[in-house]
């Protein structure tokens, strides 16, 4: 489905403003992007819950390395013994992905 079209106009000094900002991007897609950080920032997707989710990415990579090890060991042989809290901890941040995805999902408008 297309994206409707929308006419509006912007004074003079804006779109010079505008224009000394937005580098090699269109006007569109500059519009969009900051209309997009706008809405973001005013449901509450600022830049608290972004760290959190850069915290929680840093987390699921380091446990998601440690599974590949334990891959590539079993997969050349090698006996692998599972540490039981590392699956607990995987369990966990499974568990803490749903719920911030399910917190962003609330907080973005429809």
């Amino acid at each position: 489905m297309a994206s409707p079209r929308i006419c509006l106009r912007i004074p003079e000094r804006l779109c010079r403003l505008i224009d000394a900002r937005r580098g090699g991007t269109t006007l569109s897609a500059w519009l969009r992007d900051a209309a997009s950080h706008r809405v973001t920032s005013e449901v509450g997707l600022g830049h608290e819950l972004i760290a959190s989710l850069a915290e929680h990415n840093r987390q699921l990579r380091g446990l998601g390395i440690n599974l590949n090890q334990l891959a590539h060991a079993a997969n050349e042989g090698r006996p692998v013994a599972v540490n039981q809290k590392m699956l607990a901890d995987i369990r966990a941040s499974l568990r803490e992905t749903r719920t911030l995805l399910a917190e962003i999902k609330e907080r973005l408008p429809e």
